[in-house]
């Protein structure tokens, strides 16, 4: 979670950042349920304006498609349970946001995302 600062301001502030670690031995209701419940608490304890997933794109290996899907429908239930929009950005998009082009290399976009936070 960030806290933008001012309007149209490349300025934000870390509040909250977490990993969910699952573990492929767990049967899936538990991996997505815990996915689920973790998002929802931040959600409800934050109570953010807003919330920004990737959007999906192809993946060239299906299991891994319809397991990511998982994990965003997790999420997207808990922000439709907590009331929060959500706006979903291609690779590209924010690539191009944060470094002016769409192609910009992971270590350009990290630079230009601690830049944002200080």
């Amino acid at each position: 979670m960030v806290e933008v600062e001012g309007k149209g301001a490349l300025r934000a502030r870390l509040l909250h950042g977490e990993v969910v670690k699952t573990s492929h031995r767990e049967p899936a209701q538990e991996r997505v349920g815990r996915i689920h419940a973790r998002v929802r608490e931040a959600l409800l304890r934050f109570r953010p304006e807003a919330l920004a997933v990737e959007e999906q794109y192809f993946y060239r290996q299906n299991e891994l498609a319809y397991k990511v899907g998982w994990a965003l429908g997790a999420v997207l239930v808990a922000a439709f349970e907590a009331g929060v929009t959500v706006y979903a950005y291609g690779p590209m998009q924010v690539k191009q946001a944060l470094a002016g082009h769409g192609h910009a290399a992971k270590e350009e976009v990290a630079l230009m995302v601690r830049g944002i936070l200080g």
